[in-house]
């Protein structure tokens, strides 16, 4: 990755640099949640295996993702604070039609951080 530009290590805001981490803080946690949903559809009383697959590809995505973000902020000149990040709120789901809701509303927030960060960039 190119090294950047030194008036973009100057003028990235705090807050712009806090966001960030909260939402690197929101991936992380995504990604784990669907590690551990991708693992629950993987058991033999479920029988859930494209399920099992879709999660387990949105996890890498979003650990994908999460590094993207990492770098950036690196490169901006920010750190990378990594707070306690939360274990999912489920272990176990009781049919696919709870997982893909659940998952659908974690992709919302995902969203809605994202488009907050570019709010807040923009200001």
């Amino acid at each position: 990755m190119a090294e950047a530009h030194p008036q973009l290590r100057q003028n990235c805001h705090p807050d712009c640099k806090d966001a960030v981490n909260m939402h690197i803080k929101l991936q992380l946690y995504a990604s784990d949640a669907y590690l551990s949903t991708a693992l629950d559809c993987n058991c033999d009383d479920m029988a859930l295996g494209n399920l099992k697959r879709f999660f387990l590809r949105k996890s890498h995505k979003q650990r994908a993702s999460t590094e993207m973000f990492l770098f950036l902020q690196n490169q901006w000149g920010g750190q990378s604070v990594f707070h306690q990040i939360l274990r999912p709120d489920r272990d176990n789901w009781s049919g696919g039609l709870r997982v893909m809701e659940s998952a659908f509303n974690l992709d919302m927030t995902i969203n809605l951080s994202l488009l907050n960060l570019q709010q807040l960039a923009t200001e």
